[in-house]
């Protein structure tokens, strides 16, 4: 009994505690809210980038150019292809030799230059050919990809001595990247127009062709890039 009765009076002093305290603060002037700011750093948003890799279309220079078997025997072949007829495969008739084989897409002159919307490949590898075989030739794209991807109103290339390529809008009108293929390795300097219509400006230190170099925003306003390999292969039949 005397167990039940301290039980008892135990419950009825903190129920008049809790009154207590709740009638005190009742009668406290209510603090103002407070504004905190919250951040992640690093983070990339996949909303805030418009390229797509996997759905990206290579546009391949379009022209014809030298496509040469130079044989150890004396044999060479000459025939003229662009990137798209040797891409569907063709029939050669050869002696069998050990061949030098090499293709060449030239950056042809644009208003643009030196940037352009197409991309150029080079071949340049040896192949004993002995047989009626399927030869496989192993490409090199002879150019970089830069994207665009920073919300910018404008990009361009700066080289030379105050000279300026502009870079081309993605080709579908609800994407909002600009790109440009570029062959010159090495420093590359972009100016741009950022989100507050400032003039701003990218460096890449050391561009290397078959990359993709792509320009994104971060969270906090800040630049990231982000670096892919992509290659390209053709099969003769």
């Amino acid at each position: 009994m005397k167990k039940n009765k301290f039980l008892s009076l135990l419950l009825i002093a903190v129920v008049a505690l809790s009154v207590a305290f709740t009638g005190c603060k009742k009668d406290e002037p209510q603090k103002a809210p407070i504004t905190v700011k919250v951040q992640t750093e690093g983070l990339k948003v996949s909303d805030l980038k418009s390229f797509d890799l996997s759905t990206w279309q290579y546009n391949y220079n379009q022209n014809q150019y030298e496509l040469t078997f130079t044989g150890s025997q004396g044999n060479t072949y000459v025939f003229n292809k662009s990137i798209a007829e040797m891409a569907a495969g063709f029939e050669i008739v050869i002696q069998a030799d050990n061949y030098t084989i090499e293709y060449e897409a030239l950056h042809t002159p644009t208003t643009n230059a030196p940037l352009d919307d197409k991309i150029d490949i080079v071949i340049n590898e040896n192949q004993t050919i002995t047989s009626n075989s399927n030869v496989v030739l192993h490409a090199s794209n002879d150019d970089f990809l830069v994207i665009m991807d920073n919300n910018t109103q404008g990009a361009y290339l700066t080289y030379g001595t105050n000279q300026f390529a502009t870079f081309f809008n993605a080709p579908n009108i609800t994407d909002t990247f600009k790109y440009a293929y570029y062959n010159v390795e090495g420093q590359v300097i972009i100016q741009f127009i950022n989100e507050l219509g400032q003039t701003d400006y990218l460096t890449i230190p050391n561009a290397q062709k078959n990359k993709v170099y792509h320009v994104i925003n971060g969270v906090n306003g800040q630049i990231s890039l982000e670096i892919t390999d992509f290659d390209y292969e053709i099969i003769l039949n």
